[in-house]
């Protein structure tokens, strides 16, 4: 995890080329590639909550990673892991 300038980033920790884990800080992250990938509007990204929230949602996606945010403003920490396909 890195703070930066406008909150804290999730770096994907990668098992394998496709999956990782992150987690939100305040109801947000954004998790970071290591390589940037092609074709990224056309990625389905499969996330599995790691703890109890109101529930998460995608709210961007580009060649250098995804933001992930929980619904309704929320602005728990909790764990999670993804999957591309």
């Amino acid at each position: 995890v890195a703070q930066t300038s406008d909150g804290f980033n999730t770096l994907a920790t990668l098992n394998s080329p496709i999956n990782g884990k992150g987690s939100l800080y305040n109801g947000t992250t954004f998790i970071k590639f290591d390589q940037p990938q092609v074709n990224f509007e056309d990625l389905l990204i499969d996330i599995q909550l790691e703890g109890d929230c109101n529930g998460i949602f995608i709210s961007k996606k580009t060649a250098e990673g995804f933001e992930v945010k929980e619904l309704q403003k929320g602005k728990s920490n909790i764990k999670f892991s993804w999957k591309l396909k």
